[in-house]
């Protein structure tokens, strides 16, 4: 694709971007009638081919709303089904050239080496569907600069603790139905929802889980350090090395959007110490040793150990058919210590 860019886009380029259009050729002509003006927003790029190529993909733990315009005249756009929305694997080519404005997050002018992989970036340009290229007009890294980030991440699950003494780092995997928080730049601001980190990817580091797919649940790399604050349910202090693999943890802390990490100020075991709860839930199967697993209303898994044995006494409700001798439909069954 080469086109030359006109006044009038540069000027939107001016109104969609806050920055100051600068001087370019008189003319821009699509390549064919069929390519469109759209801009697509918080890609994520997965491979720099060249200085003129890069390849993205969708970032679905972002909003990405995609947006045409009906010429580059156009003051305005519309909102409209993101090509093969659902697709992870569904990549676009995006052509950079010489006329392309890169931009940060600040809107401050960027080069091309300010972009790698993995960042998020936002692109406006001409379409081809045919082929999924865009040509950039405008290619804004919405990573860079780095911001400073202090988050919440709520209801993970530790599936790897590399030492028992400090400093450490947990691999925990967190469901992508629990919510995540963030506290702005000084991390002394209200909790605002938002949309939880993607997570490093399931190929780095320990392998996820089979009971943990990925996509299902993302996983972090939780860096603790000697004066990160260890708490367990009661907000009490407690050893480091009481948290075990399959707690259930909440922590706060600085994210790094580079590596996916968090640098945790504040960790708090909601395992620890185990207590008397009311749990309720969906029996999902039944094992040959009498003991069953239960999915909870929250969503979260337990295998329930009845502590049956001979001696023990028992009150059980349910219907009794005294001719046979049977007691069915348990509705209660109290185990009495």
């Amino acid at each position: 694709m080469n086109r030359r860019i006109t006044a009038s886009v540069l000027f939107l380029f001016a109104v969609f971007f806050g920055v100051a259009a600068a001087q370019a050729p008189t003319t821009v002509t699509p390549d064919n009638g069929q390519d469109e003006i759209v801009q697509f927003n918080n890609l994520r790029i997965t491979e720099i081919v060249s200085t003129s190529e890069i390849r993205a993909v969708t970032n679905y733990d972002y909003p990405n709303p995609c947006i045409k315009f009906e010429s580059p005249n156009s003051s305005s756009g519309v909102s409209f089904p993101c090509p093969m929305m659902g697709r992870p694997d569904f990549i676009y080519t995006i052509k950079v050239s010489p006329q392309t404005i890169l931009l940060l997050r600040n809107r401050a002018r960027a080069n091309f080496s300010d972009f790698e992989v993995n960042n998020r970036i936002n692109v406006y340009g001409f379409y081809d569907s045919s082929t999924n290229t865009l040509d950039a007009l405008i290619m804004r890294n919405i990573s860079k600069p780095k911001e400073r980030k202090f988050i919440q991440l709520n209801n993970l699950e530790v599936v790897n603790i590399s030492s028992g003494t400090l400093p450490a780092t947990i691999t925990a995997v967190q469901n992508f139905s629990y919510p995540c928080f963030e506290y702005g730049m000084m991390g002394s601001g209200p909790a605002k929802s938002m949309p939880c980190p993607m997570g490093m990817s399931a190929s780095s580091g320990m392998m996820m889980d089979v009971q943990f797919p990925p996509g299902s649940f993302r996983k972090y790399s939780i860096e603790v350090k000697a004066n990160s604050s260890i708490l367990d349910r009661n907000r009490n202090s407690m050893e480091f090395g009481k948290i075990a693999k399959g707690d259930k943890i909440n922590v706060y802390g600085l994210y790094d959007e580079d590596t996916q990490g968090i640098e945790s100020l504040i960790l708090r075991d909601l395992s620890k110490p185990s207590q008397k709860e009311n749990i309720s839930g969906t029996i999902t199967s039944v094992n040959p040793d009498g003991s069953f697993v239960i999915r909870s209303d929250s969503g979260e898994e337990f295998t329930v150990k009845p502590s049956v044995a001979v001696g023990l006494r028992v009150e059980v409700e349910g219907f009794v058919d005294r001719a046979a001798r049977i007691i069915s439909d348990i509705v209660r069954l109290l185990i009495k210590r």
